[in-house]
């Protein structure tokens, strides 16, 4: 895996499981990924905090911040940034409630090492996409606002500045007769 930039995808793994977390982190770092571990929530929302992460990965049952609240906090920090939680205790209702507060996706364990790498890639890849789709909607309109379309011809820029010109004189014009009103002007 890796991206168009050339930069490791940096993925923030959370889980209270130490053999886990390292069997996590060799597979990813051995598919190419730059992986940060955390042994607790709270651990894992700091290191969250001081760098950017392209998708987090954490257990939902952890001592302490719970997998659930790490994805509440993520989410309100980086609503578009990819979380995936993977848990032991894999119920319909914790993975519907997981899936409702904006988990990317929801896994249960034992997984195979590949099912995570492959969610993990379309969570990066739909990120990327997001990502795009923003960029390319801004230079859309930027390009192709009214301003643009009709103020971009040499008559259009000449009247814009005839324009401005008028407005300052108008401005110019209230503001001294206003001082004109202010004072009576008497003649002899």
């Amino acid at each position: 895996m890796g991206n168009s930039m050339g930069r490791k995808p940096n993925v923030l793994i959370i889980d209270d499981d130490q053999s886990l977390r390292r069997v996590i982190e060799y597979s990813l770092v051995e598919n190419g990924f730059a992986v940060r571990p955390a042994a607790s929530g709270e651990e894992g929302f700091l290191l969250f905090q001081k760098e950017p992460f392209d998708a987090v990965i954490t257990d939902i049952t952890m001592p302490g911040m719970s997998g659930m609240e790490v994805l509440e906090k993520v989410r309100k920090a980086d609503p578009g940034l990819p979380v995936i939680i993977i848990t032991a205790y894999g119920t319909i209702e914790s993975a519907v409630s997981a899936m409702k507060q904006g988990a990317f996706d929801y896994i249960t364990k034992p997984f195979n090492r590949d099912e995570l790498r492959i969610t993990l890639d379309r969570a990066l890849k739909m990120r990327r996409l997001e990502k795009e789709n923003v960029r390319l909607r801004a230079e859309v309109i930027d390009r192709y606002r009214f301003e643009a379309i009709v103020g971009g011809s040499p008559y259009n820029r000449t009247a814009a500045e005839l324009e401005s010109f008028l407005d300052r004189l108008d401005r110019f014009l209230a503001y001294a007769t206003r001082e004109l009103k202010a004072e009576p002007v008497t003649f002899r």
